[in-house]
């Protein structure tokens, strides 16, 4: 979901962008100004609407992940997430920081010219999302032990930045390539977990207890994954 969300934003900041400094340093195509296009301040404020509900979006969804992962009772095995599964959704989050970072330094630079304050409403929403983004990395560090992987009887759930679920249903095979596990589905679906979610010492449970949660479901688990598992008991 954050792909899709961040794919969207990325449009809305691109045409933001095409209109905003196109109205504020008079740019136009061939015949055409920007400055020409009707209601060009509001169609730009709308723009920034649009940005902030994602944003918004993102924000509800984490609260809402956090809290389904607290408080679910029905797993049959969890784990805190690794270090290298913690580290890998900072990194994503620090360059979410940097690229809000870099832009807010942008809008800055451009205000400096806005004489319609098409810039100012971008600006404050970057900077609310942006401190969003960094208070969560720091909620993120200091309770670790809060986002976990979890094994429950219809699904295998994590969270981190967001909420990921592997449900069962409709599940035929599983797989193991490249230190990942390659769920495959019905009609030819393939969702992969990595396996440096789960820590190093914990894998042989977690399978263990994932074998014994598919024993009555008909998943066929392939030759791959029994060598993996063999691989975690030498």
């Amino acid at each position: 979901m954050n792909k899709i969300i961040n794919l969207f934003s990325l449009v809305l900041f691109a045409v933001f962008s095409l209109l905003a400094i196109g109205s504020i340093y008079d740019l136009g195509f061939s015949v055409y100004e920007i400055n020409d296009i009707p209601y060009i301040k509001q169609i730009v404020y709308g723009i920034s609407l649009l940005i902030f509900l994602l944003g918004l979006i993102r924000i509800k969804r984490r609260l809402e992940g956090r809290k389904d992962i607290k408080n679910y009772q029905n797993f049959n095995f969890s784990t805190p997430l690794s270090k290298a599964g913690v580290g890998n959704a900072s990194l994503f989050l620090g360059i979410e920081i940097v690229f809000g970072l870099g832009l807010i330094l942008i809008l800055i630079k451009i205000n400096e010219w806005d004489e319609q304050n098409l810039i100012l409403p971008l600006f404050i929403i970057m900077s609310i999302l942006v401190a969003e983004n960094i208070l969560y990395l720091i909620y993120f560090h200091r309770h670790t032990n809060r986002f976990k992987i979890g094994i429950g009887p219809q699904f295998i759930a994590y969270f981190d930045r967001e909420m990921h679920i592997y449900y069962f249903k409709g599940l035929t095979r599983i797989e193991v390539y490249q230190n990942m596990v390659n769920f495959r589905y019905k009609n030819d679906l393939n969702i992969f977990l990595n396996l440096n979610i789960i820590p190093t010492d914990k894998q042989a449970d977690f399978f263990e207890k994932l074998e014994d949660t598919l024993s009555d479901k008909g998943v066929f688990f392939d030759d791959s994954y029994h060598q993996f598992i063999a691989s975690l008991k030498t």
